[in-house]
């Protein structure tokens, strides 16, 4: 009998042993990384399942040190799941909104460019602690919104649609990407980042800009490609992972998570007892020719949408969360019809549980995204001809204060531009007051 207790406790001991010993003996390479593909996509496919790559390495991030951790990540691209080898081709330098508000800079590799448009319009940065060899260590990294939680991803699974590689085909999600999975409202095979969005890459802000001797791409100084951007996403997402990836990111987009507690409290309970909330507003202004804020805003539902969503995407707030109040054009609010001259003025409010703080916002990216969004929601090819500027100042108050001050003019500007005074006369100036709220309950 105690042969055979002895006997079960070495067995033990042995699978213990077994079971903590570091993949690779700590030092696996992205080669190893890569033949583990077959094992990491059961259907051989990665399509738009990078969080696959992304689950590998962080399941075995306890036997692997930091640095061990952020070259397996560049072994991948996020986008498109192909496997990179990182050089200078395949190297690309962002400013990425944060899902929690403002914006980091860092490195991150691709496959190929078309993937920067994806990345640009889809992808986040969050925050995950993960436990390495050397202990916790907090990352940056890529996210999407979890597509699981959604309860239109069946349908958007199965839906057909035309191949924009080939219109006499016609796919589906379920055909193109087999590898994305829902268990219930989980991701099959991924992790969640600290605000529950799904890991599918690693942005690197601590990497120098001459990493290993690589150079890069600087994606904000390139018109070239954004135009590239413009022009892809009207074509229906004709290169690069196509429309695959955009179907699957844009199922959930990327958010912040709201707490919610339980409280013995009556509804009525005084201010000091209820839930903070911080209150700013502002303006963003932008110059572009009069022909072109003619053209921009003669369909104003459009005009709104186009710029809610470009402030969205710099803010890293949700576009549901932005409502554009009213548009001004040379003193003149805009009411739906086409004025002979034009200058754009747009308020808004924000609550949330951060201040919105002008200096943090990219200027570049901002002049960007209202270019891409004017084009992608109003069909309209316009020209920001300077970076635009934003004021914003912020004021607490009770959650209850905040929703009865929600109008655009609540609180006046602070001066914070972000860049530049205005050309009188030649040029066709946008300030645009906008809207946007995030509650946490």
């Amino acid at each position: 009998m105690v042969g055979i207790l002895t006997s079960c406790l070495a067995l033990l001991a042995l699978s213990s042993a077994r079971a903590v010993e570091p993949w690779k003996g700590g030092k696996p390479t992205i080669g190893d990384l890569w033949d583990e593909y077959s094992n990491i996509f059961p259907n051989n496919n990665r399509n738009a399942a990078s969080h696959r790559w992304a689950n590998f390495i962080l399941e075995r991030s306890a036997g692997l040190e930091v640095k061990v951790i952020e070259q397996l990540f560049r072994g991948f691209c996020a986008v498109s799941g192909s496997p990179v080898t990182p050089s200078t081709g395949k190297r690309y330098k962002y400013s990425l909104p944060k899902v929690a508000g403002g914006s980091l800079n860092g490195f991150v590799y691709h496959c190929c460019s078309p993937c920067v448009c994806d990345t640009q319009e889809f992808i986040r940065v969050d925050t995950k602690t993960v436990q390495t060899a050397a202990g916790p260590r907090k990352f940056n990294f890529q996210v999407v919104g979890n597509p699981c939680s959604s309860p239109l991803f069946n349908a958007t699974y199965k839906a057909l649609w035309q191949d924009p590689f080939n219109p006499s085909r016609k796919s589906s999600l379920a055909q193109s990407a087999p590898d994305v999975n829902c268990h219930g409202k989980n991701l099959v095979a991924s992790v969640m980042s600290d605000n529950g969005n799904v890991i599918v890459g690693m942005l690197f802000d601590e990497e120098p800009d001459n990493f290993e001797g690589m150079q890069y791409t600087d994606v904000a100084n390139q018109p070239q490609l954004q135009q590239f951007c413009v022009e892809r996403k009207a074509a229906g997402y004709n290169s690069g992972m196509g429309v695959i990836f955009a179907k699957v990111a844009n199922i959930t987009r990327p958010q912040a998570l709201t707490t919610t507690h339980t409280t013995t409290v009556a509804s009525t309970s005084p201010p000091f007892l209820q839930a903070a909330v911080v209150t700013s507003t502002g303006n963003v202004e932008v110059k572009m020719t009069k022909a072109d804020a003619e053209v921009l805003t003669k369909t104003l539902a459009k005009a709104k949408l186009a710029f809610a969503s470009a402030i969205a995407k710099t803010t890293g707030v949700a576009a549901s969360d932005v409502t554009v109040t009213a548009i001004y054009i040379d003193g003149v609010k805009v009411s739906g019809r086409r004025l002979a001259d034009s200058v754009v003025k747009v308020e808004w409010t924000a609550k949330a549980k951060k201040a919105v703080v002008a200096a943090n916002i990219n200027a570049a990216a901002l002049k960007t995204n209202i270019q891409t969004e004017a084009k992608a929601v109003a069909n309209v090819d316009i020209k920001v001809t300077e970076a635009p500027t934003m004021t914003a100042k912020a004021s607490a108050s009770s959650s209850s204060e905040a929703s009865e001050n929600a109008s655009p003019g609540a609180s006046a500007s602070s001066a914070q531009p972000m860049a530049v005074a205005f050309f009188p006369c030649l040029w066709s100036q946008i300030v645009l007051y906008w809207l946007f709220v995030i509650q946490f309950q």
